[in-house]
């Protein structure tokens, strides 16, 4: 049968988990529509050619061995130019698909609704418990999407290596809310999102979500809405998610500052870059009905969905001191560099080893 899906899995330092990954897609009714890409970033300890080896009786598998590391963002990219099937999925090299017609329904469902992307609900596991998720549209995996859409409106992943995912659904996002659609969602749980304490996003106690994960962010979401600005999306629609994006960075700042005090200068500088290229840009304001409605329902979910402890906003700027602060600081972008020679070079090369940070990421300005 014609291959229908490309399943692409970044992976690096995955040795000893992408054989679980491979098994969970071996195991499905509807392998034979897959064609599985291993994008092998530059692993210091070898490719996978062995262990894709063992799946070759069951799975069309290929692995592509990239000469240099770069990071997820560029491995999907990567991904994304050098397969060809009409319909593409993501997976962890760490995660396992759950069920066992999680392909043949995406299939089904996007081919029948003729729609350009299909989400659905995953879990969350941990040593001691399971969250599900549903309605989710940050990550990409648990997700299907048709190819020649992305190509279309050249929605891809930049270099990030931090909520990479995050400013490619988002896209995706501003898409549909600018043709006044919302994202289809399947009504099941197909995705298990296997959380170990020394991912990327769980070393040193968590550190990813106070350190790199804001970088990520803004950055991202800077390229976002210069993609948006570039691809005809309405204003109104825009600035919504802009304010949204704020209002999220307000929230960051007082988490990072009860949690993390470490990164909090660091944390303010990027939120200050995001200021200065997105809500600077578009003369927004902050005491408008809009700004206001946003904030409260973004607080309520913070407070009661995401359940955020109400003690991280003590001690803090409330959101309008934020927001004049904001606007009375002067932004220089070579000032990052001063602010990260005061982090830890412990904590920088934990970052670097574990492939959130280019090994010359903290160098950065020396290579300019």
């Amino acid at each position: 049968m014609e291959k229908q899906i490309d399943v692409i899995i970044p992976a690096y330092k995955a040795h000893k988990s992408i054989f679980k990954t491979l098994c969970s897609i071996a195991m499905q009714d509807g392998s034979e529509l897959v064609k599985v890409t291993i994008v092998d970033d530059h692993c210091p300890e070898g490719d996978y050619k062995s262990i894709a080896k063992l799946f070759k009786e069951k799975l069309d598998i290929n692995v592509r061995r990239l000469p240099e590391n770069h990071g997820p963002g560029y491995a999907r990219r990567y991904g994304i130019e050098h397969t060809s099937c009409p319909y593409i999925m993501f997976a962890d090299a760490d995660d396992s698909y759950m069920g066992g017609f999680t392909f043949k329904e995406f299939y089904k469902q996007i081919e029948i609704s003729k729609e350009n992307v299909l989400f659905s609900g995953f879990i969350e596991e941990h040593d001691d418990n399971y969250i599900p998720h549903y309605g989710d549209t940050v990550w990409v995996f648990g997700k299907i999407y048709r190819r020649q859409f992305l190509i279309d409106n050249k929605i891809t992943f930049t270099d990030l290596r931090a909520n990479e995912d995050t400013c490619f659904n988002r896209k995706i996002l501003i898409y549909y809310m600018n043709e006044n659609k919302t994202i289809p969602f399947m009504d099941a749980f197909t995705y298990l999102w296997h959380v170990r304490s020394n991912s990327i996003t769980r070393i040193n106690h968590g550190q990813y979500t106070y350190d790199q994960s804001v970088c990520g962010f803004v950055d991202g979401m800077i390229e976002t809405f210069e993609w948006a600005r570039n691809h005809n999306i309405k204003k109104e629609v825009i600035i919504e998610e802009i304010i949204g994006a704020i209002i999220f960075l307000y929230f960051t700042y007082c988490d990072v500052g009860a949690n993390s005090e470490m990164f909090q200068e660091q944390n303010l500088e990027y939120i200050k870059k995001f200021y200065y290229y997105t809500w600077k840009q578009y003369n927004l304001d902050y005491h408008t009905e809009q700004f206001i409605n946003s904030f409260n329902e973004n607080f309520k979910i913070w407070c009661g969905e995401m359940s955020t402890s109400a003690q991280i906003f003590m001690a803090q700027p409330n959101i309008v001191q934020f927001m004049d602060m904001l606007s009375e600081l002067e932004y220089n972008e070579d000032d990052i560099y001063s602010i990260q020679a005061k982090i830890p070079e412990e904590i920088k090369n934990k970052n670097i080893e574990c492939g959130v940070c280019a090994k010359d990421y903290y160098n950065k300005k020396d290579n300019n």
